[in-house]
């Protein structure tokens, strides 16, 4: 479809792989492995086609059109930060026991920052084109680590989309901003998870609030509180105009 727009020159072709980037990153699009599931992030990114699988040890090439994995090599030691990685390590496991609990078909990656801290991406979709829904659940964190404390900011964003017999869209997000203090690197992991716990949770209440307030109030937000002549129907009278069509078309 993009050729039937563009044609078949050589722009489709220059500009497509970083169209294709750009959309896989903002998405928190993923990538199956020998080792399972990686989430496309620039945090991730080492070159436009490689990324860093902490978790594996391996440095992967992706192809942004088709999303397969085209080769691995394993990660450099000079791309880890042994401080980074004494944390990384635990909080991909948590992350991993908390996507599993509460996100169906989901994936968490960590990976380690050159400055010493995290970066967080989870990503999970619902695909049922059969009823003509999709859903896309995204959550992205940055950790900023110091000593003895970490400051924890995220964006949490869900996306549903319905097009049978039209096309609506619902899109719902929260930002997250806190503080952790940690002793040790197990208690950092507990602590930066229960934060994104939390994050998630709160958009789902909001979610859930919005959709049982949204008949009293968005939807007839949406209506006219007059007709288009300005003046009210008067219903007590409907059969009076009922007889005076009839007499006018007679």
């Amino acid at each position: 479809s993009a050729k039937t727009l563009v044609g078949d020159g050589g722009l489709l072709e220059a500009k497509l792989p970083e169209i294709l980037r750009e959309y896989n990153h903002k998405n928190l699009v993923t990538v199956s492995t020998d080792n399972g599931f990686l989430v496309l992030s620039a945090e991730a990114e080492l070159e436009p086609t490689k990324y860093a699988d902490f978790q594996a040890g391996k440095v992967i090439t992706v192809d942004h059109s088709t999303l397969k994995v085209t080769g691995s090599e394993p990660l450099d030691d000079s791309k880890r930060n042994p401080k980074a990685e004494e944390l990384r390590a635990p909080t991909q496991e948590a992350v991993t026991k908390h996507v599993k609990s509460s996100l169906s078909g989901g994936c968490g990656t960590v990976s380690a920052l050159a400055d010493g801290g995290l970066s967080v991406a989870i990503s999970g979709n619902k695909l049922n084109p059969r009823n003509f829904w999709n859903g896309r659940w995204r959550s992205k964190w940055t950790i900023k680590v110091g000593a003895g404390s970490a400051e924890i900011k995220g964006d949490v964003n869900a996306l549903v989309h319905y097009y049978e017999d039209g096309n609506v869209q619902a899109e719902s997000s929260r930002e997250v901003s806190e503080q952790i203090q940690f002793s040790d690197a197990s208690e950092f992991a507990s602590k930066a998870v229960k934060v994104i716990q939390e994050g998630e949770s709160e958009l789902q209440r909001y979610i859930g609030e919005s959709y049982a307030t949204m008949s009293d109030h968005s939807f007839k937000a949406l209506r006219r509180k007059m007709p288009i002549t300005q003046t009210k129907f008067q219903w007590s009278k409907v059969a009076a105009y009922s007889l005076a069509r009839e007499l006018t078309n007679k």
